[in-house]
């Protein structure tokens, strides 16, 4: 072929490339402004059957010239991924508490001054309490359901608040049923328990003796005192309540950590950090759910520890972890997660059964099937993505679609 002709046919095929560019342009950018909107927040139903993801993104608002930010949440199947998921109606402002009731029925979706709580098959809200009702103007800094899934607690604990209240609700009754004020501690650092995972005890944290523990019930509310633990709150650097809750750990300024049985609210073990000492950090500290294990994490550091309480043996030392997120129901799995946003954070997997072998995962906001085998997590993308933690292999990433 001659060089002229080769020439010439260089230059068609790119004249040809330019044409195609900016034919597709208009293409790419309506494509762009639709790309999928970004996981905030995610959390899996306690049947393993459902994967919730709530989404947001910035937004150029029709009825006037200014950026606004939608949001909404995504039910998808995880027994069928191949299906389209579903929009749960109504959940459409910016609350990153999200959580499934133990029966798997309903969802609970929060924020500072919001609580929502979705019947998911129905897909419709059965309690909607807004920040404009003052009548029931509540912080939903923390909330939980009780273990048939007929209450959910809320607990006032942000700091712009002058309070520190608990209140109790019917849901099915849509109600208030029960609130219990409490002075707020300004010294306070930590996310303090008010109930015992139980749902049984109250700890009172701002008694003149230290922490003072109460009976509780759900209709009755307070009842008579079951024992006290001489404590200065302001001092307190790390507790936690066993899953059961027969103990209650603490981790006092000396760096002792305490542990006390919750019948008799005696002291029961006792262990030195001594050379683990965190100094003037605080801590988190957490148990296994089987196992007799006391789990330790210096907040400011990467230093975790794993303890047998029954032994004292020393299970896990590492000063590569990031902060505790959760163990599974079979201690099979310790997830600790480093930094807070998708991009160059990091997820670490501890595998209790290969001596707490750890590997790491990009991106946040981990969740584990309760299968302990699959792991779900917000990408470095925005995107969710579903990861095989036993074969450490990426099955799968979800974009999140508009609706």
């Amino acid at each position: 072929m001659p060089a002229s002709t080769l020439k010439m046919n260089n230059r068609a095929y790119i004249f040809a490339l330019l044409v195609c560019f900016l034919a597709c342009l208009p293409y790419r950018i309506q494509t762009q402004e639709q790309d999928p909107w970004e996981a905030v927040s995610i959390s899996i139903s306690n049947d393993g059957r459902r994967l919730a993801v709530k989404y947001g993104a910035h937004v150029e608002k029709e009825d006037r010239n200014e950026s606004g930010y939608d949001s909404g949440v995504w039910i998808y199947n995880l027994n069928d991924l191949l299906s389209p998921p579903r929009h749960l109606r109504g959940a459409e402002f910016y609350g990153t508490l999200i959580a499934f009731s133990p029966d798997s029925r309903h969802i609970s979706l929060a924020e500072h001054h919001r609580l929502q709580i979705f019947n998911i098959a129905e897909n419709t809200p059965i309690l909607d309490l807004p920040s404009t009702a003052t009548e029931i103007a509540s912080d939903f800094s923390t909330v939980s359901y009780s273990a048939d899934g007929k209450f959910i607690m809320s607990l006032s604990d942000w700091w712009a608040t002058d309070d520190h209240e608990m209140s109790i609700w019917d849901i099915g009754a849509g109600a208030r049923i029960l609130t219990i004020p409490s002075a707020r501690a300004a010294q306070s650092r930590l996310p303090l328990p008010r109930l015992s995972p139980d749902w049984r005890q109250f700890l009172d944290w701002w008694h003149p003796d230290g922490i003072q523990i109460h009976e509780f019930d759900i209709q009755q509310g307070l009842g008579s005192t079951l024992g006290s633990v001489s404590v200065d709150i302001r001092d307190e650097r790390g507790v936690a309540f066993s899953p059961d809750s027969s103990l209650f750990a603490l981790v006092t300024p000396d760096d002792e950590i305490r542990i006390f049985r919750t019948d008799t609210w005696e002291l029961t073990y006792v262990q030195m950090l001594g050379a683990h000492s965190c100094g003037n950090a605080d801590v988190t500290l957490a148990f296994g759910h089987i196992n007799p294990w006391l789990i330790f994490k210096c907040d400011w550091y990467g230093r975790l520890l794993v303890w047998d309480i029954e032994t004292g043996a020393l299970l896990l030392q590492s000063e590569e972890a990031g902060r505790i997120r959760f163990i599974t129901l079979d201690d099979r799995v310790l997830v600790t997660q480093s930094g807070n946003l998708p991009g160059g954070s990091t997820i670490e997997v501890w595998d209790a059964k290969n001596d707490f072998e750890m590997s790491v995962y990009p991106g946040i906001n981990p969740q584990i099937h309760p299968n302990s085998e699959l792991m779900v997590a917000i990408g470095p993308d925005g995107k969710v993505w579903i990861w095989n933690i036993k074969s450490k292999q990426l099955l799968v990433t979800l974009p999140v679609p508009r609706h």
